[in-house]
């Protein structure tokens, strides 16, 4: 029981102190060879308050979730390498438990760093290099949750390899991936609908990322968290990213006295996006925009006409400030996005959102937020609290 008691200090002493920067236990090191392995992890648990409308009465659905429960590993093997391990036990904690997932399970090896050129390999299952939001732990969100219009229109984490190039301290990055593929396959693009299908055959999925930081390293996180004696220099990201993908379908179509009929044919994805990045003085700006098409030809004989592209539109912008008052400067952050989305299949859109979030600690990691938006989804207040290390 004591060492248990003892156990659970030092994690909440460790989150109460750890900057974000350094948001890790270190739990082991050694010198001869140089190894050292440093733990981190978070809960987010929440409730979300929806307007509900069944049968025409009025009444609002209550829900309670904890969608992140987050617990990694990262061993740092000298200057030479690093491996990361990352599981999501959120699952466990469903209305129906389900065993944890693996997240992040990968190698980072850097054969060479200097102060004007680093070059590095990353092999494993891994984040796809298309969004800066994609990219960053969710712990570092301004908001409970994703931007929804970017996140549904890209890929996740994927097996793969990528080759990661950096000038000038890592002011101009470039990064190029290969992966085993498997995105947009939800639907049959552009196939009649009364035709069922599944992925007959996925192919590779290919990647590449630039960004240029000009004014030095962006924070690993969307507010401007940074201690506040460092907040008046500003900092600049800006990204380009573009992927390219095809997928090989099998469509079976219903039976119609016959029997059923079984036909072939594939289907070419491609997405192009920027986004930029602004921190200064507690404020922070960040704005995206993606681009997506997939080819929506059926297979041959399909019944129906040729159908046009299936073509997505989409962009992000959300705005952060830390109220410039006393205490409030470093704890207390204004948060609002809006967010337009434009998809063949489903038409035009806007989401719009806005809400505060409490940090209890200088570490920002044990934080309150609380977020309304109206949208996509129809409206919605979520209240999610925070604890990590």
């Amino acid at each position: 029981m004591r060492r248990a008691l003892a156990f659970t200090a030092i994690v909440v002493a460790a989150s109460a102190s750890a900057r974000v920067a350094e948001a890790q236990v270190r739990v082991a090191t050694f010198e001869k060879p140089a190894v050292a392995l440093d733990l981190y992890g978070w809960v987010s648990p929440r409730v979300t308050i929806a307007p509900v409308t069944p049968f025409g009465d009025p009444d609002v659905d209550v829900q309670f979730s904890v969608p992140q429960a987050r617990f990694g590993a990262v061993a740092t093997l000298g200057r030479w390498a690093t491996m990361h391990t990352e599981i999501d036990l959120a699952p466990v904690a469903g209305a129906v438990p389900a065993p944890p997932w693996l997240l992040d399970a990968y190698a980072v090896v850097t054969p060479h760093r200097s102060r004007f050129f680093g070059i590095d390999v990353t092999l494993g299952r891994f984040r796809v290099p298309i969004s800066r939001q994609n990219l960053i732990q969710p712990i570092g969100l301004q908001t409970p949750e994703l931007a929804g219009a970017i996140s549904a229109m890209i890929p996740g984490r994927q097996l793969g390899g990528m080759l990661g190039v950096d000038f000038l301290e890592r002011k101009i990055r470039l990064l190029a991936g290969v992966y085993n593929g498997g995105w947009g396959t939800s639907f049959p693009l552009g196939a009649p609908f009364n035709l069922t299908f599944e992925v007959d055959k996925p192919w590779l999925l290919y990647a590449g990322r630039i960004e240029l930081q000009p004014l030095g390293p962006a924070p690993s996180f969307e507010g401007d968290l940074r201690p506040t004696s460092q907040r008046r220099k500003p900092v600049l990201s800006i990204g380009a990213s573009g992927l390219r993908t095809k997928v090989s379908y099998r469509y079976q179509e219903p039976p119609q006295g016959g029997g059923s009929t079984t036909l072939a044919g594939d289907s070419e994805g491609l997405a192009a996006g920027a986004d930029v990045g602004f921190w200064y003085a507690g404020a922070s700006f960040y704005g995206e925009i993606l681009y997506r098409v997939q080819d929506g030809n059926p297979p041959p004989g399909a019944q129906g006409s040729e159908p046009d592209d299936i073509r997505w539109l989409v962009t992000s912008a959300q705005l952060g400030y830390f109220l410039p008052f006393g205490l409030l400067r470093e704890h207390v952050e204004l948060v609002a996005r809006a967010q337009y989305r434009d998809i063949d299949l489903l038409g035009a859109g806007y989401a719009i959102g806005g809400g505060v979030n409490g940090f209890f600690d200088r570490g920002h990691r044990l934080k309150a937020q609380l977020f309304y938006d109206v949208g996509f989804e129809g409206a919605r207040v979520m209240l999610q609290a925070t604890a990590g290390f």
